[in-house]
């Protein structure tokens, strides 16, 4: 199914939600050295941590890049990803050799700071986002990094300096 048949599927609210929040991230992007990201934005309009909405106002960014010049020039990963997952996907990326790895997710988890839970959570949203694929390899992850990583990460790669203003407002900075 593609992403815009996708997204008529989904219930009327999500689909407000993702609207609510593109809108919300098109006006934080016309500011000045505002790299508001999609969570820092779901947020700032209070909505939960929804993963399904992430990915979905993400698909939205990589389909339609010209929904804003800011995904146009920083690529959809840089507001897509979390920090976590910049810092999964930097730490696989930096650890493959010939764009494969094999990894004890204990290794991963403590290298990071995350559960082993949480890593393989990570490693899903990686996948669905088209930067690497992986597999359980009995005690350890096989994982493959995509040919095009490079590109689908953008010109900022996995990096990210989030900025914290006196209000509460978060984001992003080149």
């Amino acid at each position: 199914m593609d992403a815009e048949r996708a997204r008529e599927a989904e219930p009327q609210g999500a689909q407000s939600n993702v609207n609510a929040v593109v809108s919300h991230l098109q006006e934080r992007w016309n500011a000045l050295f505002r790299l508001t990201t999609i969570k820092q934005a779901m947020d700032a309009l209070g909505l939960p941590k929804d993963d399904a909405l992430r990915l979905a106002i993400g698909d939205v960014l990589r389909t339609q890049p010209n929904v804003h010049p800011a995904v146009e020039r920083w690529g959809p990963l840089a507001f897509i990803l979390t920090e976590d997952e910049k810092r999964l996907a930097r730490f696989l990326v930096q650890r493959a050799v010939d764009r494969r790895g094999k990894l004890a997710p204990a290794v991963v988890a403590q290298a990071i700071g995350w559960s082993e839970p949480d890593v393989a959570h990570g490693l899903n949203v990686l996948r669905q986002v088209g930067l690497l694929d992986w597999r359980g390899a009995g005690d350890a992850i096989a994982y493959s990094v995509a040919v095009d990583w490079q590109q689908r990460a953008g010109p900022l790669g996995f990096t990210f300096h989030t900025v914290q203003l006196e209000d509460g407002e978060r984001f992003n900075v080149p």
